[in-house]
């Protein structure tokens, strides 16, 4: 898959939302380099020294994460936005933070946390 088959991709499900924005805003996000390379983000998620450590909006947490703090920052971070969580790992996390979702989640403040996940 290349970057001009992620563009399509995008551009055919763009939609109105729940609040009736369109989902997809912006596609230059999509050509936008991350800071951090691969093999940096996979080297210390093989061997975590410390606690939690961010690779922009990426982060990494070794052991269980309290997910309240996390939760309100990203929501002040990005007010009346919606917020895509992705997950990939053990279900028991997973209805943890579909929990969190529901629980951040507002019409009110124009917010929708979406979870995205995959457990094996």
């Amino acid at each position: 898959i290349n970057q001009t088959h992620v563009q399509e991709a995008m551009i055919g499900i763009k939609r109105n939302d729940f609040w009736g924005r369109q989902s997809v805003h912006d596609m230059k996000t999509l050509q936008e380099k991350s800071s951090f390379e691969k093999k940096e983000l996979f080297a210390y998620m093989l061997n975590p020294t410390e606690t939690e450590k961010k690779f922009n909006d990426v982060r990494v947490v070794k052991g269980r994460p309290k997910w309240d703090p996390i939760f309100q920052s990203i929501a002040k971070m990005h007010p009346k936005k919606n917020v895509g969580v992705m997950f990939c790992g053990n279900p028991f996390i997973g209805k943890d933070l579909k929990k969190m979702c529901i629980r951040y989640s507002s019409v009110e403040r124009g917010q929708l946390f979406r979870l995205h996940k995959e457990n094996f």
